[in-house]
């Protein structure tokens, strides 16, 4: 399917990508490819939306996959759906920055800024790094700003706050 995607052949694509999800509705794969398919070169958000969410529900083990998913909801201003993401990639072994930084991206998204600075000061406690040091920073500056830069793509800025000093969340 990425290669047919990739030649611009999209109905090839998503007859393939429709084919794993037929034969291995268990396998992420499918999912992630329709959604990258349905984001980028159809642009039916609401179509990625659905394949999105279907890929979460899948029971990948690599948690590459589910940082990527992760990503994508970012782009589209899909906070939850990022979070949740994130989570799975951190539950499925995953302790690189990126995840970490884009679960801390969709916290902020969510308006829960406080939320984020505990994530990023208990990967620090777990692993004392630069990048993560810098970005709690940050965060800690400003709550509401999302984090760019270190190889994370540039995400989206989240929706206006109805009331700017409403409580952060837990």
């Amino acid at each position: 399917g990425s290669i047919l995607a990739a030649n611009n052949d999209p109905a090839g694509a998503r007859k393939a990508f429709l084919a794993i999800c037929s034969n291995s509705p268990n396998l992420i794969l499918g999912y992630l490819g329709l959604a990258r398919l349905d984001l980028e070169l159809q642009k039916n958000r609401a179509e990625a939306r659905t394949m999105m969410a279907k890929a979460l529900n899948t029971h990948a083990a690599n948690p590459v996959y589910f940082e990527q998913l992760g990503f994508m909801a970012l782009e589209m201003n899909e906070f939850d759906l990022a979070r949740q993401s994130f989570i799975r990639a951190r539950e499925s072994g995953s302790g690189r920055n990126t995840t970490i930084l884009g679960l801390a991206n969709a916290l902020i998204g969510l308006g829960r800024g406080a939320e984020a600075v505990k994530v990023l000061e208990e990967a620090l406690r777990l692993s004392p790094d630069n990048l993560l040091a810098a970005s709690l920073a940050k965060v800690k500056e400003n709550p509401r700003r999302m984090l760019t830069g270190q190889g994370l793509p540039v995400p989206p800025a989240p929706p206006p706050q109805a009331d700017p000093d409403a409580d952060q969340g837990d």
